[in-house]
């Protein structure tokens, strides 16, 4: 289901009629909040439950797939994906000034 919410929000992008790019956005919106749902369902059951009751091996991974994984999926997207960004911005800009200078200089 998450490859069709992604494909539906590329395929959103590229449609010149309104109604179709709504629909588009609103499929993608649907499936990203089923997965939403189901995450902190299962995120739930993790931290209501022991290791003891369900099984050390299995209880261990689910902690990993439930809580962890999208824990660091959220940090990198509100903290990675933003310095990635300011890093190559600042890299362009810093090329792009010795670029000036280089013109401007005789």
């Amino acid at each position: 289901t998450l490859f069709f919410g992604v494909a539906g929000g590329i395929l959103a992008t590229h449609f010149k009629l309104g109604s179709v790019k709504i629909a588009m956005w609103a499929f993608s919106a649907a499936v990203a909040a089923v997965i939403a749902v189901v995450t902190l369902l299962g995120a739930n059951n993790v931290l209501w439950s022991s290791g003891a009751r369900c099984g050390l091996a299995i209880w261990h991974f689910s902690h990993l797939m439930w809580i962890e994984v999208p824990v660091l999926v959220i940090l990198f997207m509100c903290c990675g994906l933003p310095i990635m960004y300011g890093v190559m911005g600042s890299r362009e800009f810093i090329k792009i000034q010795e670029l000036d200078q280089g013109l401007m200089k005789p």
